[in-house]
This record gives C-alpha cells, sequence and structure tokens, in this order.
C-alpha cells in the first residue's frame, strides 16, 4: 500500500478517533474547512500521530489512486496559509530599556504562538512558561519588552490557521551595557535605619528612567499613566523586589510624580490592570531607603514629602527648598537620587505583598512639573 506523510499545524485540528477498518484507521480533522465541510482521513495502522520540529501534527496517510493526495483531501483547505510580520523598535537599547515589538497578520490566524530560537537567551515575558505559554493576538498588536540583562536577544513568532503555518519570523534585538550610574557613597547612620532599609528577603531591580515611562526622558510630563511593577521587571513578582528609578534633578525645577490605582493603557499595550493594594514611594539618594516616615528626625529624608504610600497618592520633589517638609521634598540638582517603589504598606510591622490576586501587581505613574 502506498504512504506518503500528512502534515497539518499545530492546533490548528483537532484529532478525534472514530473508527477502525481491517487495514486504515479513519480520523477527523474537525477544523479542517473544505468545500463540503470537515473531510475524514483515513491514516494507516499503526501509523503514530505526532509532533515534527516545527509543530505541525504528522500520520501517514492512504493515498488517492494513482495520485499524491491523501484520500478525503483532494478539495484541499479553502483558506490560505497566514501571512505575518514582525518588527521591533528600537532595534539597540541598554539593558534596562524597553523595546516595542509589532506584528501584523493576513489570512485570518487561529492562533499565533511566540517561541525563542535556539541559542538566543530566554524572555518568559515573550513566551510565558512552560505552563502558560502567551499566545499573541491573532489580529495583530504590539508589546513592550523590558530587557534587563545584557545580549542578542532573538524573539520568533509563527501563525496557524486551517490551511496551514505562515513562515517564522523573527526580530533581533541587541541589548548593551546599561549606562546608569549607581552612586556608590550613599550611607545611613546605623541608629536611623530599620527594617524597611533595603528589606531582607527583597531584591533590588534597578530601572532606567526611559524604561520605566516609556522611552521618554527624564523629566518629561505625560498625558497618559505609566504601568510600574511586575511588568516593568520582566513580568515578575513584585513580593520579594522592589523597584529603583535613578535620576539627576536640575536647578529651579519643581517636581511632582503621581499614580493612581493601575488601570488598562493601550496605547503601551497594558490592557490587563492587576492592582496593587498599597504602593510606597520614596525620594532618596540612598537606594532601597524605605524607612518610615518621621517628621521630628534630624534626618531630612525622613519628613513625610520624601516618602508618601497609597493606592492613589503623589510625592512633590524640588531643587528649590532648603529642607524638606510634610508636603515637600528638598533636593540638590545635579546630584543623582533615587524613586524607590515597593509595593508594600508601610504602617505594617515588616514588607508584605499588596497585589490584589497573586504575587505580579502595577501602580499607574504620571510624571509632571509643578
Amino acid at each position: 500500500m502506498t504512504r506518503t506523510r500528512l502534515a497539518l499545524a499545530m492546533m490548528a485540528a483537532a484529532l478525534v478517533p472514530i473508527g477502525a477498518a481491517a487495514q486504515s484507521t479513519s480520523i477527523q480533522f474537525q477544523n479542517t474547512s473544505t468545500t463540503a465541510g470537515p473531510v475524514q482521513v483515513p491514516i494507516l495502522n499503526n501509523s503514530q500521530i505526532q509532533f515534527d520540529e516545527n509543530g505541525n501534527l504528522v500520520a501517514s496517510c492512504e493515498l488517492e489512486t494513482g495520485t499524491t493526495v491523501c484520500k478525503g483531501m483532494t478539495t484541499g483547505p479553502s483558506t490560505a496559509a497566514p501571512t505575518l510580520s514582525l518588527s521591533a523598535s528600537p532595534l539597540t537599547i541598554k539593558a534596562g530599556e524597553t523595546s516595542r515589538l509589532t506584528w501584523t497578520t493576513g489570512n485570518t490566524p487561529q492562533i499565533c504562538l511566540p517561541s525563542i530560537p535556539g541559542g538566543s537567551p530566554a524572555l518568559s515575558a515573550w513566551t510565558g512558561t512552560s505552563t502558560d505559554v502567551k499566545l499573541k493576538s491573532v489580529g495583530g498588536s504590539n508589546q513592550d519588552l523590558t530587557f534587563t540583562t545584557p545580549g542578542n536577544y532573538n524573539l520568533a513568532l509563527r501563525c496557524w490557521n486551517e490551511g496551514g503555518a505562515s513562515p517564522l519570523r523573527t526580530a533581533s534585538i541587541t541589548v548593551e551595557e546599561s549606562d546608569v550610574v549607581i552612586d556608590p557613597g550613599c550611607t545611613i547612620d546605623p541608629n536611623l535605619a530599620d527594617p524597611w532599609y533595603t528589606p531582607a528577603g527583597y531584591t533590588e531591580r534597578v530601572v532606567s528612567w526611559s524604561s520605566a515611562f516609556n522611552n521618554t526622558q527624564f523629566f518629561t510630563p505625560t498625558t497618559y499613566l505609566h504601568p510600574i511593577g511586575s511588568r516593568t521587571i520582566n513580568d515578575q513578582s513584585v513580593s520579594n523586589n522592589y523597584i529603583v528609578i535613578p535620576f539627576t534633578p536640575v536647578a529651579g525645577q519643581n517636581y511632582k510624580l503621581d499614580w493612581a490605582e493601575a488601570q488598562a493603557v493601550a496605547l503601551v499595550g497594558y490592557f490587563a490592570a492587576r492592582p496593587a493594594h498599597a504602593v510606597y514611594v520614596t525620594i532618596r539618594k540612598c537606594r532601597g531607603d524605605f524607612r518610615k516616615e518621621n517628621n521630628q528626625s534630624s534626618d531630612d529624608s525622613l519628613k513625610r514629602g520624601c516618602r508618601r504610600a497609597g493606592q492613589k497618592n503623589n510625592i512633590n520633589f524640588n531643587t528649590t527648598l532648603a529642607a524638606s517638609s510634610t508636603s515637600t521634598c528638598a533636593i540638590e540638582a545635579g546630584k543623582q537620587y533615587y524613586v524607590n517603589i515597593l509595593f508594600a504598606d508601610p504602617t505594617s510591622e515588616s514588607p508584605s505583598i499588596s497585589c490584589e490576586t497573586g504575587t505580579k501587581c502595577e501602580a499607574n505613574f504620571q510624571p509632571n512639573l509643578n
């Protein structure tokens, strides 16, 4: 008996055994579109249906007499295979910065699956995990990705429908060493420190201003809120991370940073908001300085104006004041400071996660000039 190999795109067809003949087994490809509706394709006994290296379902079938066409498939699919384009911008960034991937599709794909070609660093923010794959919009879309580790990243995408698979498209992004300068000379008097200073069990995640605020430079006011949190650190848990954003203020300038409960921001590809119950923000020369407010302290940075908390709030800081108050944080022009963000309630004894669900959440921030 003549045999050939039959391949259909992964997940574009569901296989349902419906019986066995003496020499062959008939299987039905539920989503195979023909003018006559779903077709039945006879395959040989003992033929194993499996995935090949391209993600296709493969089986040995019986042929129409005198042809190389599988029985039942003579009409062929009525749908052309999908078309797909994928691009990234910018193609070269610094560690901690963001690049936007954009894809467009044609011929109505049923599924678009991301992948990482062999030898390229993994990026779960693009592919998801082995148990939670991040399928991409079949109608085309874009996704902002933050890269914290230098390297050459190749991110791939392929789409399927009843007519087959699109070509595998790849976007290549070069991530260089960050030029963020970290001030090594910051010290805290041990008599003033408390468990909230670089809290135990938490990892510091330094993110550049342009990466946190979607490729805008310090201190560019925007008309929309920027989601900062798990999304900012490659969609990882914030239950054991805090975020540090370096900045250097200029003379004679008043700054204001507003934040609110997380909400979808289509402009930056943030569609499913994950609010944090509590957000704690400090402005300080020291990274990870989440010490609690103390308005009677001789340490000017402990004044309420330099550390604010709440699901919705704002913090004012400027280079025009000689000292901080309960409403405004005084900073020096030309010196490096940090926006420290911790998703916890500072009225608690120790930091604890404040996400509404799970371990991933955000708040939406907006820079403004006073």
